[in-house]
C-alpha cells in the first residue's frame, strides 16, 4: 500500500479492502464530501454479509457487527442520516495532504494498521468523515473456526502496536481481555447480558437464534480476549528485547 502510495499522484488516494464490493459511486460521493466539508478522510459504512448459508454463519455475522459484539463502531451500526466526524472508517479516501504531513502506514503493524493511521490523522488535527449513506459489502467470514482465528488476532494487534506507535487507543478495545483475565466473575453479568441480547435478537431474526447467539457471542468475545493477553505477553517480551539490545 505505502509503495503505491509513493507512486500515485492525483490528489486523493484511497485504501480499498478486500472481501468487498464497492457501490459504483463510492468514489465520487467520498470526494465530493471531501471537497464539501472540512474532512481529510471520509468513507462509508460496512454492511457484513455471511459468505456461507445457514443459522450458524448468520449468528457469526451479527455479532461481528452488533452492538454486544463489537462495540459502538459507528461505521458498523451507521449514525443517522447526516455525515458525522468519527475517529475512523472502512475504505478511507484521503487527500494527500495527510500523508505529507503524517507519513504513511506503519509497516510494522500485521493489522490495524487502518486504525493506527487514521487515529494519527486525528491527534495532528485533521477529521475522518463517515458518511452514512454509503455502504461497502463485505463478506465476512461464517464458521466458528474462522470467527475465532480472526477475533484471536485482532485482539492480539489491538495490544502490540503499543511497541510500535504512540498514538492513544479507546480503552474499550481491552474490555475482552479484562473479561477473560476476570473470568470466574464476569461470566455471570457477561451471561445475562448475552441471553438479553440474543433475546432481542431473536424476536427480529427467529426464535431459534436465542439458544445460538449466547454461545457465539461468548467465544467472539473470548477468542478477541485471548487474543489481547497473548499480545500483552508478545509485548512484554518484545520490550524487554529491545532493552537488552540497548
Amino acid at each position: 500500500m505505502n509503495l503505491g502510495i509513493a507512486e500515485s499522484n492525483g490528489d486523493c488516494i484511497m485504501a480499498v479492502g478486500s472481501h468487498c464490493e464497492y457501490p459504483k459511486d463510492y468514489i465520487i460521493k467520498c470526494i465530493d464530501a471531501l471537497e464539501s466539508h472540512p474532512a481529510h478522510n471520509t468513507g462509508g459504512c460496512i454492511k457484513s454479509i455471511p459468505r456461507e448459508e445457514g443459522i450458524l454463519a448468520a449468528s457469526v455475522n451479527i455479532a461481528r457487527q452488533d452492538i454486544f459484539g463489537a462495540g459502538r463502531s459507528p461505521f458498523r451500526q451507521g449514525t443517522g442520516a447526516e455525515p458525522v466526524f468519527v475517529d475512523t472508517v472502512f475504505g478511507g479516501c484521503y487527500k494527500r495532504e495527510v500523508f505529507d504531513k503524517i507519513g504513511l502506514f506503519n509497516e510494522n503493524m500485521a493489522r490495524s494498521a487502518d486504525m493506527e493511521f487514521n487515529l494519527r490523522l486525528k491527534e495532528a488535527g485533521m477529521k475522518t468523515l463517515l458518511l452514512p449513506d454509503l455502504y461497502v459489502k463485505y463478506y465476512a467470514r461464517s464458521t466458528i473456526r474462522e470467527m475465532m482465528k480472526h477475533n484471536f488476532k485482532d485482539g492480539m494487534w489491538i495490544i502490540l502496536p503499543f511497541a510500535y506507535s504512540k498514538v492513544k487507543w479507546s480503552k474499550r478495545y481491552m474490555v475482552p481481555m479484562l473479561f477473560v483475565l476476570t473470568l470466574p466473575l464476569s461470566i455471570w453479568p457477561y451471561a445475562v447480558l448475552a441471553i438479553v441480547r440474543s433475546a432481542q435478537i431473536a424476536t427480529k431474526e427467529g426464535w431459534w437464534y436465542f439458544f445460538v447467539m449466547p454461545w457465539v457471542f461468548f467465544l467472539h468475545h473470548l477468542s478477541y480476549g485471548v487474543g489481547s493477553i497473548w499480545g500483552g505477553i508478545k509485548l512484554l517480551c518484545l520490550k524487554s528485547h529491545l532493552r537488552q539490545k540497548k
